[in-house]
């Protein structure tokens, strides 16, 4: 036997050790995880699930591993690297390193190193070498998180300048809105820097950032089937956006949805779940109420969705009056329900 065969055994082990807790955290059984693999598109037998997490099997593919992670919704990484259950992960063969620090390796973010010694197992950087690519599109990623909260801030910033009270307030928060439109341009550019440097490496550029502007929300917005009255204001100084025709709305009815910053920006975490009641009304209400574009309406809402949560739909009255007045369905659902 080979001395790399013990360690491949090790290694099985406690990545089957991972499954089995992190299948139980969940309340599946082997039948249950075995149906999900299925559910991904690899089918594992049960026996093979069960002779895993058994010890009776000593090896485990790439396309096994990364088919159970999806079946149990974990990061494939920690059941290699079980971040947070365990202090050391045996990446290689004599090579046991912090979990963490074994994890970071695997995504390719710092080198491997001996515990307590200076040495690298592994020893290209993430700056240059083998790990560049990652860290250009690491790097890409994060100015694009970047020029998208600066734009969604700019956004609210020029709502309050259009309500403000007094001049005074109205030049604070348009100042305000212009520095946060500023660090998106620049956001913008470091995208760009990152861009020309994976282009001069030869590698695959990461993708562009979608540019995102802020106008003056007083400004008229152009766009066909676009419907909005300036009698009808979802908050001072911003009018009601309504559809001409209830049909263009053809969002997604089922699923998880992540509304984008400009439209939820109060918490971290924007995904909501349409099959959720209470989640879905919530996502309704917040895309009526923040919407300032057709296609802020057309991407997220359902026509029969629509008309038949609107008599739940806590709104803005300046939003239910703008909807009910250019469609009957909607006022009609009121007087039904």
């Amino acid at each position: 036997m080979s001395t790399q065969t013990p360690w491949a055994a090790r290694i099985t082990r406690s990545i089957a050790g991972e499954i089995r807790q992190r299948r139980k955290a969940r309340g599946m059984s082997a039948e249950d995880l075995a149906a999900a693999c299925s559910g991904v598109g690899m089918p594992i037998p049960r026996s093979t699930l069960a002779d895993l997490e058994n010890g009776r099997r000593a090896s485990i593919s790439v396309a096994e591993w990364l088919t159970i992670a999806a079946a149990l919704d974990v990061p494939p990484v920690v059941l290699l690297c079980p971040v947070g259950t365990a202090e050391t992960a045996e990446v290689l063969p004599g090579a046991e390193a912090p979990a963490y620090r074994a994890a970071q390796w695997v995504a390719g973010e710092a080198p491997l190193r001996h515990p307590g010694r200076a040495d690298v197992l592994t020893d290209w950087l993430p700056a240059f070498g083998p790990g560049a690519p990652l860290l250009a599109y690491r790097l890409n990623d994060a100015a694009a998180r970047d020029q998208l909260d600066a734009t969604g801030r700019a956004h609210r910033y020029q709502d309050l300048a259009s309500g403000a009270a007094t001049e005074g307030e109205r030049a604070a928060y348009e100042a305000a809105a212009r520095a946060q439109q500023a660090a998106a341009d620049k956001a913008l550019d470091e995208g760009e820097r990152v861009r020309g440097w994976a282009s001069g490496e030869g590698w695959l550029p990461p993708p562009p950032i979608r540019m995102r502007t802020v106008t003056t929300v007083d400004r008229p917005r152009t766009g066909a089937g676009r419907a909005a009255s300036r009698a009808y204001q979802a908050r001072p100084g911003r009018s009601a956006v309504v559809v001409s025709d209830l049909a263009d709305l053809r969002g997604p009815v089922t699923g998880t949805v992540e509304l984008p910053l400009w439209l939820f920006w109060s918490q971290p975490d924007r995904t909501f779940d349409l099959d959720d009641p209470e989640m879905l009304q919530w996502m309704y209400e917040i895309v009526l109420r923040e919407a300032g574009s057709l296609d802020d309406l057309t991407t997220y809402l359902d026509r029969d969705t629509l008309i038949a949560l609107w008599p739940r739909l806590y709104l803005p009255k300046g939003v239910r009056l703008a909807w009910e007045d250019r469609h009957t369905a909607l006022s009609s659902a009121v007087a039904v329900a």
